[in-house]
């Protein structure tokens, strides 16, 4: 029986090979340590008793960080913004239950190129993000990308 067990891990040690064995890395960078050339892809579903709707979102650290938002004009982030981002990023990764009609459940994908490097999934209840003016809320960056959609 063992010697059955050790073959098998020999065997499927050569058939990955040594690159098999590498890790992807678990957890997304923050926004403002995202290295340059990748981004981040936020997808991001609420359904509540007054809304269902769908947000998609592409954050790049190039030269000036910027947010894509479909549909919606692209915006030039300050350093403030992404300081909030990361603040609500670390908000997400702490989250606990919540009590809210609403649920968010946010899809963080990073991409070095056409390559998924970390993937992080986060379901809000608890409309937190709505009052805390220390993060910064993708319902504000809707806002903020309709306002200048009128303009």
């Amino acid at each position: 029986m063992m010697k059955g067990v050790a073959a098998a891990l020999v065997l499927g040690v050569s058939m990955l090979g040594v690159s098999g064995w590498r890790q992807q890395p678990t957890r997304i960078h923050k926004f403002s340590e995202l290295p340059r050339g990748n981004l981040l892809r936020i997808d991001v579903q609420t359904s509540g008793c007054f809304e269902q709707n769908a947000n998609y979102f592409i954050f790049h650290s190039r030269p000036a960080p910027i947010l894509e938002i479909a549909g919606l004009p692209t915006q030039t982030l300050s350093e403030t913004d992404v300081k909030g981002l990361d603040k609500l990023l670390e908000f997400y990764r702490h989250v606990k239950n919540g009590s809210c009609t609403s649920t968010d459940t946010i899809s963080l994908e990073e991409y070095s190129g056409d390559t998924l490097v970390a993937k992080e999934t986060y379901v809000d209840s608890t409309c937190k993000t709505l009052d805390d003016n220390k993060m910064f809320s993708l319902r504000t960056l809707i806002d903020r990308a309709r306002d200048l959609k009128k303009r």
